[in-house]
């Protein structure tokens, strides 16, 4: 009724119609599909919708809802989308925490995106693509399809670009790469709350103006800004699902890595892939280190028979068995455990029978009628999705064990660091007591331990400003830390 006044007192007043088109959407309920009614007590008022969770947050809300379905609108389904905001203003606060730190000038020259690393081309590129969707999209007043686009890209942008760059970011010395990495990521987010404005006004328009404010070249607001554009020579789909299967590599060897109950920051020495097709060992050859940096391993090897990763266990079905064959049944277990089993797995999966020898009688069983089971081979951790197998070596050395306890201490020290209020510059001054494993593992990693927890003083000895007992792998020790122009 609202619309239809609308057009009724602009045809009355200005002969004209007031819009040129709407886009609107099935009834609105309460969170749990139920109508909303005040003597129900679940309607929700917009002042206190907006109140409580933010009007953009109710935009994003009624822009992601399928117009053809009723929207389900709460407090609860506010904070998911919260949460998935949260990721967008977290990687805002990265970027800007850092960028004021190295002094980044947002108006200098940038590096050309073909000097820059394979994450920042791979990033643009992304971004590019999401600019192409969102204006094909929104040109077909599918607001819908943006929102979810820009949920995805986020999980992108914050759970691989960011993680994979922290290092570039961190490091004291300002060089190309790292100025790479800044203008990569201020290029990304301004063009990102431009992809955002229409549908979230007042959040993009935040992020937009303290991005900006050094720029006199940039318009005063998001909102005079033109809609992106795709650039053509951006794109770079080859990159795009290159990187989209090293992610899905990663993501198996996580969930094999906690199969295993190890730690990503336990190194491990290799990662065993199988390919789904044949090209694929050459598609990830040039982003091999995303996958060993990633999952903390050494090596990637490529093997062309997933049985190299597990042995096959045969078995009867006893359930289908037992009635056919009955007091022949123990003598028909013996048989089939007896065959090879890579050879009945095989027949298995072509659905042919699996012929045998009962009492000196050839019987020939169904494919169902056996049970083919595999187990992962000693010292691998294996996983499987859509037919990508992946297989860690969780086998370890006393190097590899070594660098599991540096890595770890690096971990609580930086937690240490925070704890005690330091600033993500601050220098530090380190002590420590140990036990001699724990020791030689110190011993055989100081460099590394000193350069990333920015410590310029090293020894042993528990005497600082912060000091905490740890267990570090097992192994018992107590760390001290303090400023580094302290003295103690």
């Amino acid at each position: 009724n609202w619309f239809y006044a609308l057009l009724a007192m602009s045809t009355v007043l200005e002969n004209r119609t007031p819009f040129l088109r709407i886009l609107g959407h099935a009834l609105v309920h309460d969170e749990h599909g139920e109508e909303m009614h005040k003597s129900k007590g679940n309607a929700i008022w917009f002042d206190e919708a907006a109140e409580r969770m933010g009007a953009d947050v109710m935009r994003w809300m009624f822009a992601g809802s399928n117009p053809v379905n009723n929207i389900h609108f709460g407090f609860g389904p506010a904070d998911q989308i919260k949460r998935k905001l949260l990721t967008l203003w977290h990687s805002y606060s990265f970027f800007v925490t850092y960028a004021r730190l190295d002094g980044f000038d947002p108006t200098s020259d940038a590096p050309p995106i073909s000097d820059r690393s394979v994450l920042d081309r791979w990033l643009t590129a992304k971004v590019n693509a999401l600019v192409r969707d969102a204006r094909n999209e929104l040109e077909r007043y599918n607001a819908m399809a943006v929102v979810k686009s820009v949920e995805a890209f986020l999980e992108d942008l914050s759970n691989w670009y960011i993680r994979r760059s922290r290092r570039r970011f961190w490091k004291s010395e300002s060089d190309s790469d790292k100025a790479a990495a800044y203008s990569t990521l201020y290029e990304t987010l301004v063009t990102l709350v431009r992809v955002i404005a229409p549908i979230m006004p007042f959040f993009s328009e935040e992020i937009y103006r303290n991005l900006t404010l050094s720029d006199p070249s940039a318009p005063e607001s998001v909102h005079l800004c033109d809609y992106p554009e795709p650039n053509e020579a951006l794109r770079d789909e080859a990159l795009m699902e290159d990187m989209a299967l090293v992610i899905r590599i990663v993501s198996l060897g996580r969930a094999a890595r906690k199969n295993a109950g190890l730690k990503v920051r336990q190194p491990l020495s290799e990662i065993r892939v199988v390919p789904k097709a044949s090209e694929e060992p050459a598609r990830v050859e040039r982003l091999k280190e995303q996958i060993t940096e990633e999952l903390n391993v050494k090596e990637v090897v490529w093997v062309e028979d997933p049985t190299y990763f597990a042995d096959y266990v045969i078995r009867p079905n006893f359930r289908l068995l037992g009635a056919k064959y009955g007091r022949d049944l123990p003598v028909l277990r013996t048989a089939i455990e007896a065959l090879d089993p890579a050879d009945a797995a095989e027949c298995v999966e072509r659905r042919s029978e699996v012929v045998l020898s009962l009492n000196g009688r050839e019987i020939a069983l169904l494919p169902e009628e056996i049970v083919v089971e595999t187990k992962p081979k000693e010292g691998l951790s294996v996983t499987e999705e859509d037919g990508c197998v992946v297989a860690l070596n969780t086998e370890l050395t006393e190097s590899l064990e070594d660098e599991g306890f540096a890595r770890e201490l690096v971990h609580r020290i930086q937690n240490m660091r925070k704890q005690a209020g330091f600033e993500v510059s601050d220098r530090i001054a380190l002590s420590y007591r140990a036990t001699p494993r724990l020791e030689q593992a110190i011993e055989a990693f100081r460099d590394y331990i000193r350069a990333e927890t920015l410590c310029l003083k090293f020894e042993a000895g528990d005497d600082g400003d912060f000091t905490v007992s740890e267990k570090i792998n097992g192994q018992e020790a107590r760390i001290a830390i303090a400023k580094a122009e302290n003295t103690w």
